[in-house]
């Protein structure tokens, strides 16, 4: 994101702030926020969307608005690795979703809750969200799931860039435990962003590493992914 962008949300928030369509800010303190998490300025993104989330909450009445909200906060609080604070409002923002006939919101909100577990290294858990996930989407299709509103995949998609480039760091010093370590992490976000193709090859590489470091519960989790997302 570029500083003109960002100058020329910044000036649409002035001319929003000025008025008094209370809507209109909401939408566009959400926009300079989420240009800032673009970025990974992720304070001033936070700044950003508590506003946008004070005003939904003072006068919001759609349900969808404050899951965005809630959305956008937990996300950031997920890049900053604040798992705690993230999984709270997400937790949140999945109990709105039960009202709602979108069923893929549920299914993200799911997911995303269950990518947390699994960086917690808590994978019994994060397999039952990830099973709701795909019992709530349609025709239990998690491609389905991305053609909706697509509240995390910016973020899901840094955690993509951030995980590669550590998998290739681990990669040329020869640290095979962090290959692993990397390559593991990174596997429900191939699958939520859509790198399907991507996830066997990975397997390919990092299952031989667990067997080498007995890595018992990584290696009991790969074929229970692998069921679960029908990739085996």
């Amino acid at each position: 994101m570029t500083e003109s962008m960002i100058a020329d949300l910044e000036k649409k928030l002035e001319e929003s702030l000025s008025g008094s369509d209370r809507y209109e800010q909401f939408k566009a303190h959400t926009a300079l926020g989420q240009a800032h998490q673009s970025g990974r300025n992720f304070s001033s993104a936070l700044n950003s969307f508590r506003k946008a989330n004070q005003i939904i909450e003072d006068y919001g009445n759609n349900s969808e608005d404050q899951l965005i909200a809630l959305a956008n906060l937990g996300s950031v609080y997920w890049e900053m690795a604040q798992l705690k604070k993230s999984m709270d409002l997400l937790e949140m923002g999945l109990l709105l979703t039960n009202n709602m006939a979108n069923v893929s919101l549920r299914s993200q909100f799911l997911a995303m809750i269950g990518i947390s577990y699994w960086r917690q290294l808590d994978w019994n858990t994060a397999f039952l969200k990830f099973e709701r996930a795909r019992r709530n989407c349609p025709d239990k299709n998690l491609d389905a799931m991305r053609e909706g509103l697509q509240l995390f995949q910016g973020s899901w998609g840094r955690g993509v860039d951030t995980l590669n480039n550590r998998l290739q760091m681990s990669r040329n010093r020869g640290d095979k435990e962090k290959v692993l370590l990397a390559g593991f992490s990174l596997l429900p976000l191939l699958l939520f962003t859509g790198k399907k193709n991507e996830i066997a090859p990975l397997l390919t590489e990092i299952q031989p590493l667990a067997e080498s470091f007995s890595k018992a519960d990584i290696l009991e989790a790969i074929p229970r992914f692998q069921k679960l997302m029908g990739i085996s």
